[in-house]
């Protein structure tokens, strides 16, 4: 048994609901669940630095927009493998012999007349905070605007055949919506899944990281599909890791603006989200990284990605 994590880069999708009269406009769906989904992009900075290079893409889901004097900071929800910038840099080092400038860029769509695409706006990310074995990340981006912010369930109790939603990017295309439901809450192989709940809707690779929905509030990120034979995927089970995945929680202490963890003093274990929006600080840019110190200059900048 095996698994795919489902970061990708190209392709088209249709989608077609039945159940959603053509005449009707959800206001729900678009501002609770649409609207706040945003497409996640592993960028690399050309050789002169004036244009950043697609690498690959995920997906997301902004849960935070605060503002900050002049700006908005704004929070996003993803898989940890979707921005996990280590194993490209390697790659890129040893292939071409130099240190390579990588980063995560946000792409937030804007619509008009509720459902049609207008274009993407394009922000610098900071990878705020990694939780690889819940597989879960925040990102960091600022603006000048208030984000569309979805709600987020870290307790919702969850059963075989609820109804779900979920809104990815898969292939790096505008925001899909898909329905199914939950198909399993125990996966077969804890080795691949652990944690994970099993859906029936429809998932692609680039659909990780994007928010899986029930009653409007966000349940969980959609992190795998299962693969049979010579890894071929069954796009109709997925697996999603639960918002409300749970980690020790530390007392955090600051020094010369980075975070450090003190483990002597556990505190109880709660959901990895709650923790780090009770302990949000967005001081924690590091600008001894140029990447991050770019970010902090950063006002409502939009960056071009090719």
């Amino acid at each position: 048994m095996n698994a795919i994590k489902i970061i990708s880069v190209v392709a088209c999708v249709a989608l077609l609901n039945p159940s959603v009269s053509s005449i009707d406009v959800d206001k729900n769906l678009h501002n609770k669940c649409l609207y706040p989904t945003v497409l996640i992009e592993d960028v690399v900075s050309t050789n002169d630095g004036s244009k950043l290079k697609c690498l690959g893409s995920g997906s997301g889901v902004i849960v935070k927009s605060q503002k900050v004097g002049n700006s908005w900071h704004n929070l996003v929800l993803t898989c940890d493998h979707v921005v996990d910038l280590e194993p490209t840099k390697a790659a890129i080092k040893q292939r071409f012999g130099v240190e390579p400038k990588v980063g995560v860029v946000v792409k937030v769509a804007r619509y008009k007349d509720w459902s049609r695409f207008v274009k993407y706006d394009s922000y610098k990310a900071h990878v705020y905070s990694q939780f690889p074995k819940g597989d879960m990340a925040l990102l960091l981006f600022r603006s000048k605007h208030k984000m569309p912010v979805a709600e987020l369930a870290l307790n919702e109790k969850l059963y075989i055949g609820n109804e779900i939603l979920k809104v990815g990017c898969g292939l790096g295309d505008l925001p899909r919506v898909e329905y199914g439901r939950i198909t399993s809450l125990n996966p077969i192989c804890e080795e691949f899944y652990k944690g994970c709940i099993r859906m029936s809707a429809h998932t692609i690779y680039g659909d990780s990281g994007g928010p899986v929905f029930r009653n409007g509030r966000v349940i969980g990120l959609a992190s795998s599909i299962r693969v049979m034979g010579f890894n071929t995927p069954v796009f109709n089970m997925g697996y999603f890791q639960p918002s409300s995945t749970r980690i020790p929680a530390w007392n955090k202490k600051e020094k010369n603006g980075l975070q450090f963890i003190y483990k002597e003093r556990p505190l109880p274990v709660i959901p990895f989200i709650q923790l780090e929006l009770d302990n949000l600080q967005y001081k924690d840019l590091c600008p001894q990284n140029r990447w991050h110190k770019e970010i902090a200059e950063q006002q409502d900048q939009v960056v071009e990605v090719i």
